[in-house]
């Protein structure tokens, strides 16, 4: 036997471990849900499946794990040794997998959440394994009480770093079959530090039916309280969303944040001698709490974002703040429930307590996606959580005391909370972008000018149309996409896109679009060819092109217009056609359900579905930084072998590229759809020019050869994601390389003449009559 010291030594060294297991189950959860979602679409049923696998895996794990306590050194191998393989798999044949997988002989919605489901639940199970068997270690040489909460405790503040640490900077910096392979050494090290320990004795596993009735109904409350930590917890990332923006590196602060919560739960927990019957009575509570002010913490934060925000570093301390003061207050009291039974029950209920509230989660995931999102908003389903937790609190109680006292008291005061909730919760949430908050005299702007929002919402996803006035926002998942109002410039964009790919082509019979969006670039890209394909994510949006029928010219009534709720990813995979045309019009690669359609692997997927003159359009979002556009471009001519730009406005530029000499084709007016005809019409003013000389004066090259050290985006390094203009520098140096494009335009990019500055300048002020002409 080792000695006291000696013992204690190899405690902390297991304590050590056991973080860095944290540390790796997490970041494998992250990598593996952007791994799979990149290759086999973000669509809701894929999310849906990587997220509830990775839980019920974990459950799995958990609940057998006591009886193989001397394994477990093989087990992290085991699982560093998977991601390392999965890791050369995809980086090899990633969209090769893919289309085998679709090939399969079942529908594409079946296969892919089918092959999903096995390729997680393997290393979820063993994942699983980690924090029983880990406390296992820590009470065999530490020799004290609490071995299972400091365990948790450290696990969870591994985890909380390393889910920071992958999306701000992993997967941004070496890529996701990297990021993998860098876990993966994690995993390996723990596993063969472990050979240097001699392991626990393996324990049998703690059956159902050998729990003695009574702490029966603490493990029902405790699966039930984890379901409704799983609904509030899919609830809360969907609310941030509008407060900081639908970006991974967001949902990373909530994720990390709810991790410490559950970090400093377990170390209080035992600090404290905290008991379950306490725990579930203050969960309606502090489920209300940290939300009746969050009122004050928008305007706050707005505040100091006007005052302050000026760079990335103020900006991401200014979120992380918000979050903390949110998420930890509401996720504390769920943290301590398993600590909580563990502590009361013995660590031999640790493996089953887990396995409870993983299964709980699962469930109360799968519940939010695909029945509670769609019926509820924000507050309904905080308060509607907090007031079922109440009635477990009643059930718990019913046997465990016997004070009508005691039920009153609480009864009252949570009433009273409830009310002071209702009255307290910032109900424009629901208008708001989250560029909003940047802005302290906008997001008052927003708060108390009336508006009328129509939602849409699935499985997940929302969109959202608000009324101002004259004008319609639609916002989509917290991010204000466009804006329609009397300019009716959103309309002249949108078309414009739509309607470029006729110039260049001399067949028109069929196009692919990624994206319905307000149905404008759809309904345009119909007036122009025989057949209209398009490939749409998010459910919602039928409901938001219905809304929009007016500026679409009713889309969804087009008899060539046929649409597939299906990732564009897979829409070319799925079988060989052929288009004229492919228009990606989807939102921004700022976000990553977005990005993997801005990468070298789906260019180039795209460029062999094209016939043999068909072209490849899109839009270009200026907000992603002189970086961004770089990489942007390079991976476009990477792609392809000639590429010309479209002048939308100083914040958008359109492109068009293909594998052929690009041949402007003028087509007279009439045969133009009528969505960009009649907006232009309304704009000339004394001497009208044709369509098809404005359309090829907003045309111009790219001025210069690419840097060879800017990278390329693509779906196993998704670089373009994180090329985002956080402060105020990058946007001048945003406009002024703006400018420096646009001066190009004063070349004519197919003869190489040069164009007259004044009438060059009259045509580009049709298309955005603010801009400036400073050449």
């Amino acid at each position: 036997m080792p000695n006291e010291r000696s013992s204690y030594s190899l405690g902390s060294l297991v304590l050590f471990l056991s973080m860095l297991s944290g540390v790796a189950g997490i970041a494998y959860e992250v990598l593996y849900i952007r791994l799979f979602a990149a290759y086999f679409g973000d669509i809701f049923y894929v999310s849906a499946i990587l997220i509830a696998a990775f839980f019920i895996g974990i459950a799995i794990g958990s609940y057998v794990s006591r009886q193989y306590a001397p394994f477990l050194k093989y087990i992290e191998i085991f699982i560093g040794l998977y991601g390392l393989a999965l890791a050369i798999l995809f980086k090899i044949a990633g969209l090769s997998i893919t289309a085998q997988v679709i090939g399969l002989p079942m529908q594409s919605s079946v296969a892919i959440p089918f092959f999903v489901f096995l390729m997680v639940i393997v290393p979820a199970s063993a994942i699983g394994f980690g924090v029983p068997l880990f406390a296992l270690y820590v009470k065999k040489y530490r020799e004290r009480g609490g071995a299972f909460s400091i365990t948790y405790a450290a696990y969870n503040i591994g985890a909380a770093i390393a889910v920071i640490a992958v999306e701000y900077g992993l997967v941004h910096s070496v890529g996701i079959s990297a990021g993998l392979a860098v876990i993966a050494s994690i995993n390996l090290f723990i596993g063969i530090s472990l050979f240097l320990i001699r392991p626990p004795q393996a324990e049998t596993t703690l059956l159902w039916k050998n729990i003695p009735y009574p702490h029966r109904r603490v493990f029902v409350v405790l699966g039930l309280v984890s379901v409704l930590s799983g609904i509030l917890q899919i609830n809360t990332f969907n609310l941030f969303q509008r407060l900081i923006g639908p970006l991974n590196e967001n949902i990373a602060l909530l994720i990390g944040a709810i991790l410490l919560s559950i970090a400093l739960a377990s170390w209080y927990a035992e600090k404290r001698k905290v008991s379950f019957f306490f725990v579930v009575t203050i969960l309606p509570f502090s489920t209300l709490a940290s939300f009746i002010l969050l009122h004050p913490y928008i305007i706050g934060f707005s505040y100091l974002a006007t005052q302050y925000g000026q760079s990335f570093a103020l900006v991401i301390a200014m979120r992380c703040a918000l979050v903390l003061l949110v998420v930890v207050p509401a996720f504390a009291a769920y943290g301590l429930t398993i600590p909580a039974v563990v502590r009361e029950y013995g660590i031999r209920y640790s493996g089953i307590a887990l396995a409870v509230s993983a299964m709980g989660n699962a469930i109360g995931y799968l519940l939010y996606i695909f029945l509670i999102f769609r019926q509820f908003g924000y507050a309904s389903v905080i308060l509607g959580t907090a007031i079922a937790a109440f009635f477990l609190w009643i059930w718990l109680a019913w046997k465990q005391r016997d004070d009508a006292r005691l039920f009153r008291a609480v009864g009252i005061l949570f009433a009273m909370v409830c009310g002071i909730f209702v009255l307290a919760w910032p109900s424009y949430v629901t208008r708001l972008s989250y560029v909003d908050l940047y802005n302290v005299n906008t997001l008052l702007d927003r708060i108390y000018i009336p508006s009328q929002p129509q939602i849409f919402k699935k499985y997940g996803n929302d969109a959202i149309i608000v009324n101002r006035g004259d004008s319609k926002e639609l916002i989509l998942n917290g991010y204000r996409a466009l804006i329609f109002n009397d300019s009716r410039g959103a309309i002249v964009r949108e078309s414009l896109i739509g309607i470029i790919p006729a110039f260049f082509i001399d067949e028109r019979d069929q196009v692919l679009v990624f994206g319905l969006g307000s149905g404008v670039t759809v309904s345009a890209a119909a007036d122009m060819f025989k057949s209209v394909r398009v490939a749409e994510i998010n459910p919602a949006m039928l409901g938001i092109a219905q809304a929009l029928h007016v500026e679409n010219e009713n889309v969804l009534e087009k008899k060539n217009v046929s649409i597939d709720i299906q990732d564009g990813l897979i829409t070319l995979l799925e079988s060989t056609t052929t288009y004229d045309a492919i228009i990606n019009s989807v939102t921004s690669p700022l976000y990553f359900s977005a990005n993997k359609l801005w990468t070298k692997d789906v260019f180039d997927l795209a460029s062999s579905r094209l016939s043999e003159h068909g072209v490849f359009v899109g839009w270009i979002d200026m907000q992603l930084s002189r970086r961004g556009f770089d990489i942007m471009t390079r991976t476009l001519e990477e792609s392809f072998d000639q590429c010309v730009y479209l002048y939308l406005n100083t914040a958008y530029l359109g492109f068009v590229c293909a594998n052929h000499p690009l041949i402007f084709h003028p087509l007279p007016d009439s045969e133009i759809s009528s969505l960009f005809a009649d907006v232009i019409r309304d704009r000339f003013l004394d001497a009208p020019v044709r369509i098809q000389e404005l359309i090829r004066g907003l045309l111009f090259a790219f001025p210069t050869e690419h840097d060879n050290s800017v990278p390329i985006n693509t779906l196993d390094t998704p670089f373009l994601e994180s090329a985002y203009a956080f402060n105020k520098a990058e946007q001048i140096d945003v406009l002024s390389y703006m400018r420096q494009l646009t001066s190009q335009m004063l070349v004519d990019p197919f003869t190489g003449l040069k164009r007259d500055v004044v009438i060059e300048c009259r045509l580009i002020r049709i298309i955005d009559p603010r801009h400036v002409c400073a050449w």
